[in-house]
């Protein structure tokens, strides 16, 4: 894979048609431990938490008490306790001190780990050839917004 195509258009469709890796270490990381994480989650996002299993994420919307968007996130359930959220990189702290002031009685840890974590994209509709090789894992198996851990 070249470290630059000529255009952005070629590049666009080689992903769209092949597979492309994208470095997204800029954007934030952070690791919600705790019984009452799923509750905590339920209460501050916008999409039905019950909805959700695990091993599957979720694109969501945070906001404020008057309904405006605090930030659009994506998060990770890795299991009834543990969930996994990316964050925008200009959000990283606003996000995190706000999760944090909502926390309340829940049972709640919030870790940023932003800085802790390299994050590579895979996609395309051939990504899942370029990481075989790799893992244990089958990817070709893996169903949109399903997630594993290699």
């Amino acid at each position: 894979m070249p470290v630059q195509y000529e255009s952005i258009i070629t590049e666009h469709e080689t992903v769209r048609k092949n597979a492309g890796v994208f470095d997204i270490s800029h954007m934030g990381e952070f690791l919600l431990e705790g019984k009452d994480v799923i509750n905590f989650l339920q209460y501050l996002m916008t999409n039905d938490l019950n909805l959700l299993e695990i091993g599957k994420s979720q694109y969501s919307v945070m906001c404020y008490e008057n309904g405006t968007v605090v930030d659009d996130i994506i998060y990770y359930m890795e299991n009834k306790n543990k969930f996994r959220m990316i964050i925008n990189a200009s959000n990283i702290d606003n996000d995190f001190q706000w999760l944090n002031e909502h926390i309340g009685d829940y049972n709640v840890k919030i870790s940023n780990i932003s800085k802790n974590r390299c994050r590579l994209a895979f996609q395309g509709p051939k990504s899942d050839k370029l990481l075989d090789p790799l893992v244990d894992t089958d990817l070709s198996q893996l169903k949109r917004f399903y997630f594993t851990n290699c």
